[in-house]
């Protein structure tokens, strides 16, 4: 008798955590995202709320995902993380931030300073505090002026 409950909460705990692969992103005009992946037993869950950061938000074509599944429910599941083993930014140094897309779009912050590098090849690196938006007169504001250099 005992032996069961155990196994029956072994069972559950189990469940609480997974690992699995994005299929398809079934809304992504809800309030919430909502994503159909494949467990790594070959299951598959749809309607999985996606929930993202603040202030951030991201629309995945594939990766594998972190799920929750609160009360080891599949039917409750949640995924944390959508991660891109081939289409993430590599050999950052340390403590560098890269904000990323597959078109080729990158944010860097280094020691050296932030580059915003443009899927068309161009790079942007940030020279000056701020620029006045109607005399483009640089001054001590909290916006980055920017200028432009040609490749990389």
């Amino acid at each position: 008798m005992i032996d069961k409950i155990i196994e029956k909460i072994k069972k559950k705990l189990y469940l609480i955590i997974g690992r699995g692969i994005l299929a398809l992103v079934e809304s992504a005009s809800d309030k919430t995202m909502k994503i159909q992946i494949t467990g790594l037993s070959g299951e598959t869950i749809s309607g999985v709320e996606r929930l993202q950061d603040y202030g951030v938000e991201s629309y995945p074509d594939k990766g594998e995902v972190v799920i929750l599944a609160l009360g080891g429910n599949r039917d409750q599941a949640i995924v944390i993380c959508v991660h891109d083993r081939e289409g993430r930014p590599k050999n950052l140094a340390e403590k560098d931030v890269r904000i990323y897309s597959n078109h080729g779009n990158e944010i860097r912050f280094e020691a050296a300073g932030i580059t915003i590098k443009t899927g068309d090849a161009a790079t942007w690196k940030p020279n000056i505090l701020a620029v006045d938006p109607f005399s483009g007169v640089p001054h001590g504001g909290p916006t980055a002026g920017i200028s432009l250099l040609k490749g990389e």
